[in-house]
């Protein structure tokens, strides 16, 4: 089934691209000033080297906002997400909690997961500060990965043995004798 993409769809890549662009205002910074940075985020106790800044890394000051504005963006877009599973399952006359539809299961457990990041991202940023709780993020998303990629390998068939039953031949119904087809092929034989 391939997407139905549409122009407007685009837009969704907006804040992804504009913080793509605004973060080259880090990059373009020295390597002492990016040293310190680390040493801030991950040993708060180290000392820091002398390093010169020639510009602003932050001019819009988003970074001092940027776990809320992510908490945002989690929340916007699994609500949006939710509330299009919700009616598709509506739509089959389907209940939440009890999907056939393996799509449709999916879709529901990836917004369940989504839902756990989200409570992982809250209550990390809300106990540890600084960036630490990226680390558990990712290794729950790995986990997710990982158990994902098990179930995928254990339901295809190229690991299941094959069926080692003898095929039937391809006119074993014929309702031809044997010395039919002998005389059958004895014609075919003379005429070629």
């Amino acid at each position: 089934m391939k997407p139905n993409f549409k122009r407007r769809d685009y837009w969704h890549f907006a804040f992804f691209a504009f913080y793509v662009f605004y973060s080259f205002f880090y990059y373009l910074q020295t390597d002492e000033f990016k040293f310190n940075s680390f040493v801030w985020v991950n040993h708060p106790n180290w000392e820091r080297i002398q390093a010169v800044q020639t510009f602003s890394d932050d001019p819009l000051q988003l970074r001092a906002h940027i776990n809320q504005l992510t908490l945002l963006h989690f929340v916007v877009y699994l609500g949006f997400s939710i509330r299009e599973v919700i009616k598709e399952v509506k739509s089959k006359s389907l209940q939440f909690w009890k999907l056939k539809n393996q799509q449709l299961r999916w879709l529901r457990n990836l917004c369940l997961h989504f839902f756990v990041v989200i409570i992982i991202f809250i209550v990390t940023k809300s106990t540890l500060g600084r960036d630490l709780g990226d680390h558990f993020i990712a290794s729950y998303i790995t986990l997710i990965i990982y158990l994902a990629s098990i179930k995928v390998v254990n339901d295809s068939l190229f690991f299941k043995k094959s069926n080692t039953a003898k095929v039937p031949e391809k006119y074993s119904k014929s309702s031809l004798n044997e010395s039919q087809k002998d005389k059958i092929l004895d014609q075919l034989n003379q005429m070629m």
